[in-house]
């Protein structure tokens, strides 16, 4: 019969077929851990919070993203991924910015903190900023500090609802109405979801120039796209020689608002003080300027408006030369993004990697000490069987050496997955550059059929020239990216 002590004294050989497993330090987004102390000084989870102090949370924590489930027990953004998927997030929360990485979702904040140029790059539509060190979306901002978001990012669109802060997007897909009371965001749709003006002008900006020409704005040195209200009210002189169909006008706020604004809220006001703007209403009885008729219909400019066409024959070819400018100047942008989302990578690797072989160290010696501990406990129970010992050490060493080969060969195994699985996972960087410069040619190409087919229009030549590049815009704070599987919000630090 097999007695229990002999167990004992093999149980312990069986253990060397064992090893710890080998963490998978990949370069990927992390979720975040979301909580706060009470006025105790316990921690508590976003969780917790939100089931038993859901004012408090709403009020000190917007950035927590999630709602309650079924049982009314509240569940973070991920969760609700998971078990509802994405087509859920986009048809009840549109708000919770994020992406998928490995068939796990990770809302913005694990992006920008992973890459911020991913973010930057392909989610200009994620609308925050950095404030101590870590980023927070525009609801954070403006539940908390609503006054630097006025003076700051304009175009971060949206109002509350219920206590809780929405952008525009979410505005125009669930209360349209609202959205129309309010022209100035500009918002429009595609493919089923909503996006801001900043978004179509880094993804489709001959769009932009056919669609909607009263979307004035530019991108700064960080590549962040800014309305033309932000740049007259940080840098005039800039907006006033590279942008002169800018037409508007401070309020009492010195918030600078456009023509057209000025001529549905005031009209009196604005043709006493600017009779120069030119434009006329639409059929909707809503004043447009008169670049915007000039792109969306010439034939009516002609027909109805004959005297401006003398003012345009000069100010188009400049307007399209500058356009040229506009888009060379963002592709470049969006190619040193690229590369530095390549960096931002390669970085993460080697700090992942160094992570690895940390934790690959701490295996082996932890295995090393098991072994010591298993050997000690296996002498002291052969001492007590003086006679037996000899026999079994030897079939104890063999069985030893087997089983120590098997452990090494199992992990020279796991390494060779680990690497094999690195390199499924490594981006083909190459491929990304190509087909991020196949839309650069294509966002020319299109624009340039777009300018030969206004200038034919009005019988222009279609040759024009375009103004140089403009000098150091201001350095003010910048926008703010495809991860590895694979567009916003600034990165300045404020006090």
């Amino acid at each position: 019969m097999f007695s229990i002590r002999r167990l004992f004294l093999i149980l312990p050989l069986f253990c060397f077929l064992y090893a710890p497993p080998v963490h998978a330090f990949w370069d990927s987004p992390s979720l975040p851990k979301w909580g706060d102390y009470d006025e105790h000084h316990a921690w508590h989870d976003a969780g917790w919070w939100w089931d038993n102090r859901a004012d408090w949370a709403r009020a000190h924590h917007p950035e927590w993203w999630g709602d309650f489930d079924e049982t009314h027990h509240w569940q973070p953004a991920w969760w609700w991924w998971q078990n509802q998927h994405q087509a859920w997030i986009d048809a009840h929360h549109p708000e919770w910015w994020g992406d998928v990485y490995e068939g796990q979702w990770y809302p913005a904040v694990s992006w920008y903190d992973y890459s911020p140029s991913w973010v930057q790059l392909h989610h200009p539509e994620w609308w925050g900023d950095v404030y101590q060190g870590s980023w927070y979306p525009a609801g954070w901002w403006w539940t908390l500090q609503h006054d630097w978001v006025l003076s700051h990012h304009p175009e971060w669109w949206g109002s509350a609802y219920n206590g809780i802060w929405y952008p525009a997007p979410w505005w125009c897909r669930f209360h349209p109405d609202q959205c129309q009371a309010h022209p100035d965001w500009w918002v429009a749709e595609y493919q089923g979801m909503w996006y801001p003006a900043g978004w179509w002008w880094q993804f489709h900006p001959d769009q932009c120039h056919l669609d909607h020409p009263d979307w004035w704005g530019d991108f700064d040195n960080n590549h962040y796209w800014r309305p033309a209200e932000w740049w007259w009210a940080n840098d005039p002189n800039w907006a006033r020689q590279y942008h002169p169909d800018w037409q508007g006008a401070f309020d009492d706020h010195h918030v600078w608002h456009t023509d057209s604004w000025w001529m549905d809220k005031n009209p009196t006001w604005a043709q006493q003080h600017y009779p120069q703007w030119q434009g006329a209403f639409d059929s909707n009885h809503k004043w447009r300027d008169v670049h915007y008729w000039a792109v969306k219909d010439p034939q009516y400019v002609q027909q109805k408006h004959p005297e401006w066409v003398k003012g345009l024959r000069t100010t188009l070819p400049q307007t399209f030369g500058r356009q040229d400018q506009t888009l060379q100047r963002q592709q470049a942008a969006r190619m040193n993004l690229f590369d530095q989302q390549q960096h931002e990578y390669e970085q993460n690797q080697r700090k992942y990697g160094a992570s690895a072989g940390a934790a690959n160290a701490r295996n082996e010696q932890a295995m090393n000490e098991q072994r010591n501990q298993q050997m000690q406990t296996q002498q002291r129970e052969q001492s007590q069987e003086m006679q037996r010992q000899a026999q079994q050490a030897e079939r104890n060493q063999q069985m030893q050496a087997e089983h120590q080969q098997q452990a090494a060969q199992q992990q020279r195994e796991r390494q060779q997955q680990a690497m094999v699985e690195q390199q499924r996972r490594q981006p083909n960087w190459n491929a990304q550059r190509a087909e991020l410069q196949r839309q650069n040619q294509a966002q020319s190409a299109a624009l340039e059929r777009m300018h030969t087919t206004q200038l034919r229009a009005y019988n222009f030549p279609t040759a024009h020239s375009a103004p140089p590049m403009r000098a150091a815009a201001p350095q003010m704070h910048g926008g703010g990216g495809a991860p590895p599987h694979g567009g916003g919000g600034g990165n300045e630090k404020h006090r």
